[in-house]
């Protein structure tokens, strides 16, 4: 009798130590995948932040370079003007044109070339794409499309219109999205096309530093090609 109650009580002692190991395991199991979990998460935040953080310099750059490629373009639609004395037919297709194929009404020279490297669209897009591979990322734009407008009398606004795909190269995150960007391009600094063309004078456009125009400074703005603003005058992408 007391050898069956021992072996009974060995049996009891066998089920609780399987019952506790397999308690033991689970909460290991549940342990490591929770904490497995948890860092996936973490890694996964970690690498949409590293890729917001790019995606946010990827617009100021593109910004920064609508800039410069508008500021040389207005400077070689200014340049065809004194070269092949006329006024641009459409003013924002040969914009258009100059961004995307680096050719002004279909013509293109070294100088061109030379002013626009960097500057085109293509390559402006390869060194995003460049940047982006860098850091493990894919970067797409499709339907790309470029717009001036001048809503003020001193600045060109050039608009960029793209959609936007950006992807982590091991599936962790993704963009997709309608990229819009705005640049604006003062005008001062360049020729009045109108006097060119008209007068064969070069004028520099000069934004006035007088708050009103009288006779008392109608010496000063002939003298200084000062320019004040005039709803009933053309705008300067008029004048081109």
């Amino acid at each position: 009798m007391e050898l069956i109650n021992i072996l009974a009580m060995q049996n009891k002692k066998g089920m609780f130590f399987t019952i506790l190991v397999i308690v033991i395991l689970t909460l290991f199991f549940l342990s490591y995948t929770l904490l497995s979990g948890l860092q996936e998460r973490k890694t996964v935040q970690k690498r949409i932040e590293t890729m917001n953080s790019f995606l946010f310099s990827v617009e100021e750059d593109l910004q920064r370079q609508l800039f410069i490629s508008g500021f040389r373009i207005i400077f070689l639609m200014e340049k065809r003007i004194v070269e092949k004395p006329g006024y641009i037919i459409n003013v924002e297709s040969t914009f258009q044109e100059v961004f995307f194929n680096g050719t002004i009404e279909g013509y293109s020279d070294s100088e061109i070339e030379a002013l626009m490297q960097g500057a085109k669209f293509s390559d402006i897009k390869n060194n995003i794409r460049a940047k982006a591979n860098k850091i493990n990322t894919n970067i797409s734009f499709s339907n790309p499309q470029i717009n001036i407008s001048q809503e003020d009398p001193w600045n060109v606004k050039v608009t960029f219109i793209s959609n936007f795909v950006m992807e982590d190269l091991n599936d962790l995150a993704s963009w997709n999205r309608t990229e819009l960007i705005i640049a604006f391009v003062p005008i001062q600094g360049f020729q009045d096309p109108i006097y060119f063309l008209s007068e064969g004078v070069s004028i520099n456009i000069n934004k006035t530093v007088y708050n009103s125009f009288d006779i008392f400074n109608l010496e000063d703005h002939a003298t200084n090609t000062y320019y004040i603003n005039n709803s009933d005058a053309p705008s300067f992408l008029d004048r081109l």
